[in-house]
């Protein structure tokens, strides 16, 4: 039988990263990524990482070794993004740079999941210069 590949989902404690999990856990040895509260990871692995602290991003990659990552975790709250910029900045920008370079450097696919309150839906597909 062949061995499967590990998937490391980040924000797993919410609700799409656990719904994610709970979608993958049959294909994948998935490793389900949460920050600040526990999480019981559907047919996985929880495991535990502040991704705005580079050094543990880095480490987790080393200590996890995944095939594939789904970058899902994020401060989405808008009032809360308004009210801690710098918060939500090292972990919807800072953090999602260190987890694409992470995966670059180790060639392996990296699916970067964003939140729906950015656009409208009207007008898809996005770009980079789309207007919010």
């Amino acid at each position: 039988m062949a061995k499967r590949k590990k998937l490391l989902v980040t924000g797993a404690g919410g609700f799409l990263g656990w719904n994610l999990c709970r979608a993958a856990a049959d294909r994948y040895d998935l490793i389900g990524v949460a920050h600040h509260r526990p999480v019981a990871v559907p047919g996985g692995t929880a495991y535990r990482c502040d991704l705005s602290d580079a050094t543990a991003v880095e480490m987790m990659f080393n200590n996890v070794a995944p095939d594939a990552v789904v970058h899902g975790a994020a401060m989405a709250n808008p009032n809360d993004c308004e009210r801690q910029p710098d918060a939500s900045r090292s972990i919807n920008v800072d953090a999602s740079l260190q987890i694409a370079e992470c995966c670059s450097r180790r060639r392996i696919p990296c699916v970067f999941i964003s939140t729906d309150l950015v656009f409208d839906g009207r007008n898809p597909p996005y770009s980079e210069i789309s207007t919010p």
